[in-house]
């Protein structure tokens, strides 16, 4: 890998300029077709100095082109979920201030009337960068691997989403890490079904499109096509967060895929049903559970052929060491609970416009930082993860971490999905509330997990109360989300099932 993140992207389409780069539902492109229209949008943001570009596009092939073309000209590229609300897009768009906005036609139309930016360019209107003829062999001259490229949001699943910037270099040391342990490859045929706008996807299609590998994407999440394109095109490794997965293996129950090599799986625990359930579906396929997060990428790897405990979520990556701490800093030995801190040559540069130091959220310091997640490392090294600081349930004066409640719950034969949470409490403050899916929604499944529970739990840990919902809500790349979640269940008129009736948490 060299300094920049496009660079060996260039180099692949140089040397085989004749490959397919994506797969994109019916459409495809060529690597030099890709790298020429990335070149051209260069061009196109040098000729008008523009420093920052904002794209606010769902997955198209035009994404990546821009995506790339940004990188290449030495801009930083904002990605914004085209899903959020129009205002809030408005307002990070006011507040990070681009000189060029790529959106959809739909998203386009409403922003014209609304923000003063221009040029405003619609998605499908391509001919604006593609007839450039400009040269761009001045570029590397501007650039450092040091230099930003890469304003992200955080998901603002509980709250409003966090800009945060990533170097050329710390993105290149990623890959470089993530080679040796998730095995990307040239010879690959990767299937990524996730939103562009979410890190775990953009990662995944950027790393392999620098090792000149093909990349699938769906403009939509779509289990049955992803089960055709696998047997069909030879999918080799398929890029999800569990939910995704979870629903893939339902709708391939009656097939088996031998021809898929690699499961890599990354923003939430992927817990042992669905596990077993994969095991079995692809069963050629090495599992890859990676934890990490957008701000401090990866931090752990779980990996199906080193035995990592089940509860665990795995080893420190390559290039990465971990310490946990207490709230005044100061390191705690092995099978203590803690804030988890990270060090790596990987780390972002932190949040815009942010306090630093804050309590939750990324906070850097001597080289180390955190995202505010709280577990414990065990005397192999392996990290367990107990929550993240602000969703720790106090209860009774009795601290619940939620995921520990979860492991629980979801090792029960009757549950599909859970998410453990708390709700106020006149007397005991908070107390411990299970969202859960239930394979048979009937009375005597509550009364079971709750036996379940009371056998493997402390007491003031059980759930008092269990919600009933058909699936848990989730963000646009697939993660649970909490502000979703609790909102369906407190609003008035709820058409959440509340299965149980509270009693004392203690």
């Amino acid at each position: 890998m060299t300094g920049f993140v496009t660079d060996d992207f260039l180099k692949a389409a140089h040397e085989k300029p004749g490959k397919t780069a994506i797969v994109l539902d019916k459409e495809s492109v060529t690597y030099e077709t890709l790298a020429h229209r990335a070149l051209a949008f260069a061009s196109y943001v040098d000729s008008l100095n523009a420093r920052r570009v904002a794209l606010v596009v769902s997955n198209t092939i035009p994404f990546v082109e821009v995506f790339l073309g940004t990188l290449i000209s030495g801009a930083i590229i904002m990605v914004i979920d085209p899903k959020w609300p129009l205002r809030l897009v408005e307002r990070l768009i006011e507040e990070h201030g681009p000189q060029i906005i790529v959106a959809d036609r739909d998203v386009s139309q409403n922003l014209e009337k609304e923000v003063s930016i221009r040029p405003l360019i619609c998605e499908d209107d391509l001919e604006r960068w593609r007839c450039s003829k400009r040269s761009t062999s001045s570029y590397r001259a501007r650039l450092s691997p040091a230099m930003p490229f890469l304003m992200g949001f955080t998901s603002g699943s509980t709250g409003d989403p966090k800009a945060f910037l990533r170097t050329h270099e710390s993105w290149v040391s990623s890959f470089s890490a993530s080679a040796k342990e998730l095995g990307t490859s040239s010879h690959d045929n990767v299937m990524i079904p996730g939103p562009l706008s979410h890190g775990l996807a953009l990662y995944a299609a950027t790393e392999n499109l620098c090792v000149g590998a093909t990349v699938f994407l769906q403009r939509q999440f779509n289990a049955h096509k992803i089960v055709q394109q696998i047997i069909r095109k030879n999918v080799s490794v398929l890029v999800v967060v569990p939910t995704m997965l979870d629903i893939i293996t339902e709708v391939a129950s009656a097939n088996r895929l031998p021809a898929i090599e690699r499961i890599i799986t990354a923003g939430s625990k992927l817990q042992k049903p669905l596990r077993d359930k994969a095991t079995v579906l692809f069963s050629n396929a090495e599992l890859i559970e990676y934890y990490g997060a957008s701000e401090v990428s990866f931090v752990t790897v779980a990996r199906s052929g080193e035995e990592s405990p089940e509860e665990s979520v795995g080893r420190p990556f390559e290039g990465v060491s971990i310490d946990i701490r207490d709230p005044s800093g100061k390191s705690l030995p092995s099978g203590a609970t803690g804030v988890i801190w990270v060090r790596s040559k990987m780390l972002s540069l932190g949040y815009v416009n942010v306090e630093k130091d804050l309590p939750g959220g990324f906070r850097e310091k001597n080289g180390w930082a955190t995202v505010g997640d709280i577990g414990h490392l065990d005397g192999l090294g392996f990290l367990y993860l107990r929550g993240r600081e602000g969703e720790m349930i106090i209860s009774g004066g009795y601290n619940v971490f939620p995921e520990e409640v979860e492991s629980v719950l979801i090792a029960n034969t009757h549950v599909k999905e859970v998410c453990v949470f708390g709700l106020p409490h006149s007397r005991w403050g908070q107390v411990v509330c299970a969202a859960v899916c239930l394979k048979q929604s009937r009375i005597d499944h509550i009364k079971n997990l709750k036996e379940w529970c009371s056998g493997k739990l402390a007491n003031y840990q059980c759930p008092k109360r269990y919600f009933g919902l058909e699936r848990l809500p989730v963000t646009s790349s697939g993660k649970v989300s909490r502000s979703k979640l609790l909102h369906a269940i407190t609003k008035k008129g709820s058409t959440v099932t509340d299965l149980s009736i509270p009693t004392r948490p203690v």
